[in-house]
């Protein structure tokens, strides 16, 4: 399935869609102007652009901007704004790096990013541990019914899977 995808998602909506040369889907991926695209790096890679306004993850291509999956429902951090400290509740934002795939025995998968990187420690930013995981609703909705304690969680398993099917260590990830 190909969609163009020219920048940062903004929504995905459960409505079908079909084009010529599309087939029909049930997630459609819009654009956000007002975000601006990543500068291109290796065109033709994929890269994780996650909005944490919106809730969506989507895996775009850099040379062509076209969308591989979008996926809606995720959650971020309680609180808002971009990661300054360890235990702030707050997802970081900008530019990482896939850096490592682990098997989690809480989270199932844990795509781990390289939170804090060069630029946010010379910024003074703090913490660590920050993924893109599954978060078990039995165990962990309880605690924190409205996000993560930083990190970005995917409402099922599978989500994950699919996901680490698609990327590798060294995939970029843009957050904003």
């Amino acid at each position: 399935m190909k969609m163009v995808f020219p920048y940062l998602v903004a929504a995905c909506s459960l409505i079908p869609i079909a084009t010529n040369d599309v087939a029909p889907s049930k997630i459609v991926c819009e654009t956000s102007a007002a975000i601006p695209p990543p500068e291109p790096v290796n065109p033709g890679e994929l890269v994780i652009m996650i909005d944490k306004h919106v809730a969506t993850l989507a895996l775009v291509y850099e040379n062509t901007g076209d969308t591989l999956k979008c996926y809606y429902g995720l959650r971020t951090g309680l609180n808002p704004g971009p990661k300054e400290r360890a235990g702030d509740r707050k997802t970081p934002e900008g530019e990482y790096e896939v850096a490592a795939d682990w098997k989690h025995s809480s989270y199932y998968r844990w795509l781990a990013i390289n939170y804090p990187n060069e630029a946010d420690r010379a910024a003074g930013r703090t913490g660590g541990l920050i993924g893109i995981h599954w978060l078990d609703p039995d165990v962990h909705r309880a605690a924190n019914p409205t996000g993560s304690l930083g990190c970005i969680t995917l409402p099922d398993k599978a989500l994950i899977d699919e996901i680490a099917e698609h990327v590798r260590v060294g995939t970029r990830v843009v957050i904003r």
